[in-house]
């Protein structure tokens, strides 16, 4: 069985559970769809037999407006999904109760 480009990107990559991530990513997907739905639907009702230009330019521009940023959103998403993630500095504490992150002090001195 082959698996599928976005698969193995997630997957092996990360090894993590990415369920939340690819949930969040097909809600943005689907509501694209809806958005690009009502964009069809706007120009159907523009250029249609019962022309309504005023609603049908409204519902077209709402519906790609919608559609446009959700599917960004959803490509956003995937794109973090292969960001190195940055290393989480240690903090410690030195005598005096003085916090230390990585050698650098409360003042900002090595």
């Amino acid at each position: 069985m082959e698996t599928s480009y976005w698969t193995a990107r997630i997957d092996s990559e990360h090894g993590g559970d990415n369920t939340r991530v690819l949930y969040a990513v097909g809600r943005w997907m689907r509501l694209g769809f809806v958005g690009a739905s009502a964009l069809a639907i706007g120009l159907i009702m523009m250029f249609g037999d019962e022309a309504r230009p005023l609603l049908g330019a409204a519902i077209a521009a709402a519906g790609g407006a919608v559609a446009a940023y959700s599917w960004r959103r959803a490509w956003t998403i995937l794109d973090r999904i292969d960001e190195p993630k940055a290393p989480v500095a240690a903090a410690t504490r030195n005598s005096g109760d003085k916090i230390e992150v990585a050698g650098v002090n409360q003042l900002g001195h090595a």
